[in-house]
């Protein structure tokens, strides 16, 4: 039992006032006590908000003057099949999608987060690490959201491994749970659950299989193709195929795809 819940030992914790300072809290993962800062920096606070608050404009200008105008014109080349041409689109998705998503990651986890911490003074502000190094793809998964990796290896991995489970199979159940978490998330606004963000999720577990390899090799060169495979499935496979398809798919049931059907 870690010392600092002895301060509030079962059954004083149980109490409506512990219970709100948990839903609060910039954490998934219920504990009797946190670390707690002693003061609230409101010189910081204004920082962050003011870092997210304008990172949330630049997210805005971006999706709406570079992105949209990108999804737009690659429908006719869906629609024909066109290869060649989508491959063209998804190259250029690729870069601003990368800005708009490193964007919304910096004001979420380093703004937003931080800003919430310092009102609920939670001193453990570990929400993520240096990712962007990751030498496999699974190092990416456990370093990149710190909360909800927290969350799943204790309500999902660390039970499945107590009861006998393989850490593959264990593996394997955290990634369809939280396949299916992204395709509720990304499906129901666009009123498309489609299957892509399952897949999506699904499919890391052969590059985790494929990168781990690498991440153990002695010397760098192993990391460093790891980490390449890492980028590689991040910026072109991954977030712009999604929201190609996802942006194609609503097109064809509201859109301007829908309308030349007809």
């Amino acid at each position: 039992m870690p010392e600092i819940y002895s301060s509030c030992p079962y059954p004083n914790n149980i109490s409506l006032t512990n219970l709100t300072y948990f839903w609060w809290a910039p954490t998934l993962v219920y504990q009797p006590v946190y670390p707690r800062s002693e003061r609230i920096r409101w010189s910081f606070v204004a920082k962050r908000v003011a870092e997210a608050t304008v990172l949330s404009v630049f997210i805005w200008l971006a999706s709406a003057q570079y992105a949209a105008p990108l999804l737009r014109n690659s429908l006719k080349n869906i629609v024909r099949m066109d290869f060649a041409s989508i491959l063209e689109r998804l190259m250029k998705l690729s870069t601003i999608s990368l800005i708009i998503w490193l964007a919304g990651f910096f004001a979420l986890f380093q703004s937003i987060l931080n800003a919430l911490a310092e009102v609920m003074r939670f001193a453990d502000r570990e929400f993520y690490t240096d990712w962007w190094n990751s030498p496999s793809v699974g190092t990416y998964w456990r370093t990149w959201n710190k909360p909800v990796n927290h969350f799943m290896r204790r309500h999902i991995y660390s039970p499945l491994i107590g009861r006998g489970w393989s850490t593959f199979s264990a593996s394997v159940i955290v990634f369809v749970f939280s396949g299916i978490l992204h395709e509720l998330l990304v499906g129901i606004p666009t009123h498309n659950l489609i299957g892509v963000a399952f897949l999506g999720m699904v499919v890391q577990i052969p590059l985790i299989a494929v990168t781990v390899p690498l991440e153990h090799m002695e010397g760098i060169t192993g990391k460093v193709v790891g980490n390449c495979i890492f980028w590689i499935s991040f910026c072109l496979v991954g977030q712009p195929l999604a929201a190609l398809l996802y942006f194609f798919a609503w097109q064809a049931k509201y859109g301007s795809v829908s309308r030349d059907m007809k």
